[in-house]
């Protein structure tokens, strides 16, 4: 029953991300549509059977027919009609829904993160110069046996009690969630009696603790519903965190930019997802702008598409490119009260809230040019941090537009709330942690980023710095040093005077 309840969720889950976002190069279609027109004009009352055949099968695309024109108010005034004796029947696109968008295939190449190389520290035993008798050295000998034997007793009862209290299962989803292979190798060990750790056995864990670093900000996406608290919408804080990971996955991929927004909306979000829909507008809207042309952008430049100051389609090409994008627009149902034209929006009120939306191309070509400039890679940690900051600033301005734009239930369906923002960049900030491999500032990041919405008391989240810890110790003086930073019994046990 579970199984089939759980299968019935995941349908409707599709159902309700199954909105049909027509995505057209638009910007292009009314450059072709404008050579049309034109060419018309000059025919007078010549056969333009071909012309206008052309003409609707263009429009066809975007769900235009002979009847249709006459609805959308920017294009009716350009309609051409068949001056022929002879009609024309209707000619249907063998790709009207999948007409393949021409593109510039930009491949990035993926950063190299620098490699953290490990020098050990040497410690050159200093010889004494003074003779010791046989007698003082076997004295000393003994000594020194005695007391490294009562350390390694003391670090074991250590290491016994915080392994007991991370495999507590009070305290364990935390590290269960965030490095599987270590609780998986630290249960192991303490399940087996905790009688004797080798250094073998601590080598290991230190090895499976930094795969889990490394793992990190992979497993918060995975494992976010058991990580967060009730304070927050889990589907939502899931989403965004799904869209700065799979952002950054395809980053290093080489995905060009166009391709790479594309991509985002690939991905399956929870059921009534804003940041699903808010990235499928940034989509069509970039697919509406991209420019094959040999000039220096990659989008249409924002100039190209502004309205005159009386808010007036004064070119034929801007009134195609704007009348093909209200068509787009209207069919999403969240932006159809939006766009329409009705008695309470007006046409230049329409005009002017499409000039806004596209004008996020601006942002576009901003990003496009700093990955130009560095010659299409991103050699450096600093230069993919910028990358990903550029981006980032690019979606919350778009969201922040859609908000100051929209009405309440638009604000409620098309916008990512502040707070959701806020999590994407902390998650950057993680991540900049980790691709840079500073170990010892991911656990801290994490616990003040996201300490306030886990779903673990603060006095549970020490046991992520142990963890933390255990990735960068080299020698049993890192151990005795890590088990003194433990706020427990191990504290005490290390503390005890040395005979």
């Amino acid at each position: 029953m579970k199984i089939i309840c759980g299968h019935l969720l995941l349908f409707f889950s599709f159902l309700a991300n199954a909105q049909i976002y027509n995505k057209q190069n638009t910007y292009l279609d009314a450059l072709e549509l404008t050579k049309i027109y034109k060419q018309n004009a000059r025919l007078l009352d010549s056969n333009n059977q071909n012309l206008y055949a052309a003409f609707y099968l263009i429009l066809e695309k975007y769900g235009i027919d002979t009847q249709d024109i006459q609805r959308n108010p920017f294009l009716s005034p350009l309609e051409i009609k068949m001056y022929s004796i002879h009609q024309i029947s209707s000619q249907k696109s063998t790709s009207a829904s999948g007409s393949k968008s021409r593109r510039i295939s930009t491949i990035y190449n993926q950063p190299n993160s620098p490699v953290a190389v490990y020098h050990p520290s040497s410690t050159e035993g200093k010889s004494s110069n003074q003779a010791i008798s046989w007698e003082a050295a076997a004295i000393n000998g003994v000594s020194t046996f005695m007391a490294s034997r009562f350390k390694q007793e003391v670090l074991h009862i250590g290491i016994n009690q915080i392994f007991a209290k991370i495999t507590n299962a009070k305290d364990s989803n935390l590290c269960r969630y965030l490095f599987p292979k270590s609780f998986q190798y630290i249960h192991t060990l303490y399940a087996g009696g905790g009688q004797s750790y080798y250094t073998s056995d601590l080598m290991v864990l230190r090895q499976s603790a930094l795969m889990d670093m490394e793992n990190l900000p992979i497993n918060m996406v995975i494992h976010s519903p058991s990580l967060f608290s009730t304070s927050v919408d889990i589907n939502k804080t899931k989403d965004i965190l799904k869209l700065s990971h799979h952002f950054i996955t395809n980053v290093r991929n080489g995905y060009a930019l166009d391709k790479l927004i594309h991509s985002l909306t690939n991905e399956t979000y929870s059921s009534d997802s804003n940041a699903y829909r808010i990235l499928n507008v940034i989509d069509l809207l970039s697919e509406a702008s991209l420019n094959t042309s040999k000039g220096m952008d990659y989008w249409v430049s924002f100039q190209n598409l502004k309205l005159n100051r009386r808010i007036e389609l004064d070119k034929t090409e801007l009134r195609f490119f704007y009348a093909l994008l209200y068509q787009q627009l209207i069919q999403i149902p969240e932006l159809r009260d939006f766009i329409s034209i009705t008695k309470a929006n007006s046409a230049q009120q329409s005009l002017m809230k499409m000039q806004q939306l596209i004008s996020i191309v601006e942002q576009l070509n901003q990003i496009h040019d700093y990955i130009k400039n560095h010659n299409f890679k991103l050699n450096t940690v600093r230069d993919f941090n910028n990358y990903l900051t550029l981006y980032l600033k690019a979606l919350a301005s778009f969201n922040q537009t859609m908000y100051e734009l929209g009405d309440e239930k638009m604000r409620k369906t098309m916008t990512i709330a502040s707070q959701e923002m806020e999590i994407c960049t902390k998650y950057f900030n993680i991540v900049d942690a980790v691709q840079a491999r500073d170990m010892a500032r991911v656990i801290p990041i994490f616990i003040s980023e996201f300490g306030p919405i886990l779903n673990q008391s603060t006095e549970n989240l020490r046991t992520l710095a142990f963890i933390s810890q255990l990735s960068s110790i080299q020698t049993s003086d890192d151990m005795e040093f890590m088990l003194h930073l433990q706020p427990d019994k191990s504290q005490r046990a290390i503390s005890a005077p040395i005979i």
